[in-house]
């Protein structure tokens, strides 16, 4: 399979509507491993297939985990340990999918590592999560019914590794710590 292959696939599950299946997915995945550059409409028609996936599922398997893995840390994702802003909201989307869901127990680590490598490497603030961060992290949790693994180990790396944040947002990881 080549990457101009991969993207009829995507477009063409995208144009009638469907869902690559996660085996399908993962090749996609593999070929991403290779690439030094890919679209990003190709990328996010990726992270649009892996939301659908993980509502379809309700729950993160290990090989959608490889995916996200593959996608974001890959060669073709946004660079070496980097996080973007589009990956982290995509974690969000398939942490809001799955939550409460029989993940696989590496996606507590995962998730949380990623969306904590994000808020806190922000090049003008690192190590401290400043108003913007807090308003992004503020805005993903504002819709969240329920804490599970994930989010609770989200919340501890937050409150471990960093320095400083705004009052508002440690008082609401410390409520969501408690639920």
């Amino acid at each position: 399979m080549t990457l101009h292959a991969s993207r009829f696939d995507l477009h063409r599950a995208a144009a009638r509507g469907a869902d690559l299946d996660e085996h399908e997915l993962l090749e996609i995945s593999d070929l991403l491993a290779t690439e030094r550059s890919v679209p990003d409409s190709v990328r996010q028609d990726i992270f649009r297939q892996v939301v659908r996936t993980a509502r379809r599922n309700g729950s993160v398997s290990a090989n959608l985990l490889a995916v996200m893995n593959g996608l974001i840390y890959g060669p073709a994702g946004s660079g070496g340990v980097a996080v973007s802003r589009d990956e982290a909201e995509m974690l969000f989307e398939v942490y809001r999918a799955t939550a409460g869901g029989a993940n696989v127990p590496e996606w507590a680590d995962f998730f949380a590592g990623a969306i904590c490598w994000f808020v806190m490497h922000d090049p003008e603030s690192p190590g401290r999560i400043e108003h913007s961060e807090a308003g992004w992290l503020m805005e993903q949790f504002h819709d969240i019914g329920r804490t599970d693994p994930a989010l609770r180990r989200l919340v501890s790396l937050l409150q471990v590794r960093v320095r400083t944040m705004p009052d508002y947002l440690q008082r609401t990881l410390t409520d969501l710590e408690a639920a």
